[in-house]
């Protein structure tokens, strides 16, 4: 039986947000997934830094995506990704973060009622 014909439609609704209430029938634990990395590490809901100081206080910040992009250096956006995902996984390796970060949208910005252009590494 398909796993999308079990859950409930309650279950399967309370998955669409970032809060995730998990599945416990399933064995699905809740899940915090909004995790930010749009030029590093972020604190966001499913983030967490150490607030005492020493390891994981803080993470670097980069320049925003289309900053980056301005500068026309494929190897630096690929170090800057690297480092990123690189503390990324230290965080999550040490239990304060989920998974999966949201990071900069590569497509194209075609419509400014979007928003969040600043985010898009492309021309208009």
């Amino acid at each position: 039986m398909s796993l999308l014909l079990v859950p409930s439609l309650v279950s399967n609704t309370n998955q669409t947000n970032s809060n995730s209430l998990g599945a416990p029938r399933l064995g699905l634990p809740s899940y915090q997934w909004w995790n930010e990395a749009l030029h590093g590490v972020a604190a966001s809901p499913g983030v967490r830094f150490n607030s005492s100081g020493g390891e994981f206080a803080y993470a670097t910040s980069f320049a925003n995506a289309i900053t980056l992009s301005a500068a026309f250096d494929d190897d630096l956006v690929h170090e800057v990704g690297t480092a990123i995902s690189t503390e990324a996984r230290a965080f999550i390796n040490a239990g304060l973060a989920g998974l999966e970060f949201w990071t900069p949208n590569i497509n194209p910005f075609k419509d400014p009622r979007w928003g969040r252009g600043a985010e898009v590494c492309s021309t208009q």
